[in-house]
């Protein structure tokens, strides 16, 4: 046996040796531009495969952990907090933090922190930003944990459909699942929100009757199912002589904080009442705002409405029910026949309108005129010679629906 077949022979051995010997570790990174939050979105937990990290406020009254697309990281502010948890032991902790951030001093329960590494043994660790303003901007969070051999797994068990979405369409309308949040559940009792991974099949928008679609989440091989159904409509026939007529409150020219008591289209009016703060016109969000008890009627001059198609925002808790029914809140479209359709603000805060689009026909209600009167100050005396008038009279006309 030569040197070179003995030297292989031991380094062969020794790595043997080494794998036998040592226990399995695991590294798993949160990033979390990964994780679908909107810009300056409260973060309270986020969770991966083997660990989690859970954000708190501490001993901050004023600012909780969020997330902000500009250096895409969480924002942790002095006295915030954030727990590293894990059932297997962690040996190691790595932050990334973005650009342009703080300098706050972070430190930890646990271990040793010398920034952006923590080492140590522990299964939680949980990490204080430091001082009572500023903030830290943290980007990823990699984790090494050892579990003494043996891998960690989970394993999907089903799926769950949650929320509110939309089951009635017409037909030709696009498919859509906006508001469904779909579920996953694993067998060490975690769940998660995999609604952006889930596929959804079996619809044809085309066909009129009850459809059942399908949702599929596959995850490591798993595949779970579950249907729920759906009806499609026969689509409907467009209005003999039917105009359409659009109000778009930022074209009429208000003024920001202006007060709002009517607003006049080519035939479309809308009139407001007042609720618990006087209707006005806002820049911010282009829209009248409407307080609670407040309401917006919209006429078109005594012909027949069949449909509005509201454009606003619920601020707060407030709630919006329209008048006479047949109001779907989804769609936020009113249909039907009726010469005046009504809109009432509930709850609090107010409703942000910003459009109304008001589909009419016909000629509306035929009236007939019964008989005026005069009223007024006005003069009856004169002069020879005068010149006649009727100044100061009003003639008001009294039609057979008791109108004037």
């Amino acid at each position: 046996m030569n040197m070179f077949t003995k030297k292989l022979n031991w380094l062969i051995m020794s790595m043997m040796l080494m794998v036998s010997g040592s226990a399995w570790a695991g590294e798993e990174t949160i990033d979390f531009s990964d994780q679908g939050y909107e810009n300056a979105e409260e973060v309270v937990a986020v969770e991966a495969t083997n660990f989690s990290v859970t954000f708190d406020k501490g001993t901050n009254n004023n600012n909780a952990p969020k997330y902000y697309t500009t250096g895409a990281a969480v924002r942790a502010y002095g006295g915030n907090t954030f727990t590293v948890s894990s059932d297997y032991t962690i040996t190691k902790i790595a932050l990334t933090f973005a650009s342009g951030e703080g300098t706050n001093a972070i430190t930890t329960d646990d271990g040793t922190f010398t920034s952006p590494n923590w080492t140590g043994s522990a299964n939680s660790v949980t990490f204080i930003v430091g001082g009572s303003s500023g903030h830290r901007r943290i980007q990823s969070i990699k984790v090494t944990y050892d579990d003494g051999g043996t891998v960690a797994t989970k394993t999907l068990t089903s799926i769950e459909l949650s929320g509110e979405y939309q089951t009635e369409f017409q037909q030709d309308d696009e498919f859509s699942h906006e508001g469904m949040i779909v579920t996953a559940k694993y067998d060490d009792g975690t769940s998660a929100d995999v609604t952006s991974d889930a596929t959804f099949s079996g619809y044809d928008m085309s066909a009129v009757g009850e459809q059942t679609v399908t949702v599929t989440y596959v995850e490591e091989g798993v595949t779970k199912t579950v249907p729920y159904t759906i009806t499609v409509k026969e689509k409907e026939a467009p209005v003999q002589g039917g105009t359409e007529e659009t109000i778009d409150f930022s074209d009429q020219g208000y003024t920001n904080g202006q007060l709002v008591s009517s607003t006049a289209g080519t035939v479309v009016t809308a009139t407001f009442t007042d609720g618990g703060t006087a209707t006005a016109y806002y820049d911010t969000g282009t829209a009248v705002r409407v307080y609670n008890g407040g309401t917006m009627t919209l006429t078109a001059g005594g012909k027949t409405i069949t449909k509005v198609v509201f454009e606003y925002e619920l601020q707060g808790n407030a709630t919006v029910s329209v008048s006479p029914e047949s109001f779907d809140a989804k769609t936020k479209t009113w249909t039907g026949s009726a010469t005046s359709v009504v809109l009432t603000a509930g709850k609090e805060k107010h409703i942000r309108i910003s459009k109304v689009t008001v589909t009419y026909e016909g000629e509306g209600t035929v009236k007939t005129l019964s008989s005026i009167a005069l009223s007024g100050e006005y003069p009856t005396t004169f002069q020879q010679g005068d010149a006649f008038s009727h100044e100061g009279m009003t003639v008001t006309a009294t039609y057979d629906d008791e109108s004037t």
